[in-house]
């Protein structure tokens, strides 16, 4: 297990980091008294400091949010959570409007389910409606799976700026809080 340094209140603590998933760290440290959901937390991994928000505490656990640009080092450790969801979209293909259906979104890419046969590994422009904002995002189909009612594809998004993935980034940011209210 890595260890990292929280940094509050010009205080230094030593976390042991247990995971990143999406925008989310979780880390376990021994006394967890001065932490509490809402401080904000400056983190030191590699000699590289970035700020982080604790967004939840249990017990010895905490959840910290920690934005997509902000990851440093992390980002090669951090896995691209796939959410479930069930949205109607839209495939722009040579003039016409296919519908489909996105099974699983992440940062990364998505999923859909489409009755009708698309090539693999060439570009589509899909539209759907994610946090209140319509998204126009490029995909690669990158896996083709044939199912009993149509296809199930698996996408790279391609050509995406920042600001672009912004609703999607919060959308999965929401399911996985949704998840850690259960625990």
């Amino acid at each position: 297990m890595e260890f990292i340094q929280l940094l509050k209140n010009q205080e230094v603590t030593q976390a042991a980091l247990f995971s990143v998933e999406g925008e989310l760290m979780n880390v376990i440290i021994k006394d967890s008294k001065e932490f509490h959901a809402g401080d904000s937390v400056a983190c030191v991994v590699n000699d590289q400091k970035f700020d982080t928000k604790i967004i939840k505490k249990q017990q010895h656990n905490l959840y910290l949010y920690i934005p997509w640009f902000d990851q440093l080092n992390l980002r090669e450790r951090r896995k691209a959570v796939r959410t479930c969801c069930e949205i109607r979209a839209y495939i722009q293909s040579e003039q016409k409007e296919i519908p489909v259906t996105v099974l699983d979104v992440s940062i990364t890419g998505l999923g859909f389910f489409c009755a009708r046969k698309l090539s693999a590994h060439r570009p589509y422009k899909i539209s759907f409606m994610m946090e209140e904002t319509m998204n126009h995002l490029e995909v690669m189909i990158q896996h083709v799976q044939e199912t009993e009612d149509g296809f199930r594809y698996g996408c790279q998004f391609i050509n995406s700026r920042e600001g672009t993935l912004f609703p999607i980034r919060r959308y999965i940011l929401k399911q996985q809080l949704t998840k850690l209210e259960d625990v």
